[in-house]
């Protein structure tokens, strides 16, 4: 079986990742694949993690951030990186700014961090 793609023609069906273009329809192939087992994934980081992360916005961000009690610091994984880790950093919506500080932060953790 041959798969179009838009840009050209693949001879590989595993190229597809379930996706088929034909005379420039898009199809979704059904998975024949056997359901694998869901894979548990925690919502919130370790302990560990969201302690440091807790330190280092209240470190290094300024306004609410300073006085942040630790309990009511927001901490979200945000999934798809491959070598390094993603955190969505909040401050609650019950704390008011107290300038023009970030209510959200992106937190990056990579390399020599992460060991």
């Amino acid at each position: 079986m041959k798969t179009k793609f838009i840009n050209g023609v693949s001879s590989s069906p595993s190229m597809s990742l379930g996706l088929l273009v034909t005379e420039n329809v898009l199809q979704v192939q059904p998975d024949t694949q056997e359901v694998c087992k869901e894979l548990v994934r925690p919502d919130q980081p370790d302990l560990d993690t969201r302690r440091k992360a807790y330190l280092w916005c209240r470190e290094f961000l300024h306004g609410a951030w300073k006085n942040l009690a630790e309990e009511d610091f927001q901490i979200t994984i945000i999934r798809g990186g491959l070598s390094n880790k993603l955190f969505l950093c909040s401050l609650p919506d019950s704390l008011a700014s107290v300038g023009d500080e970030p209510r959200s932060v992106l937190l990056r953790l990579y390399g020599a961090i992460l060991q």
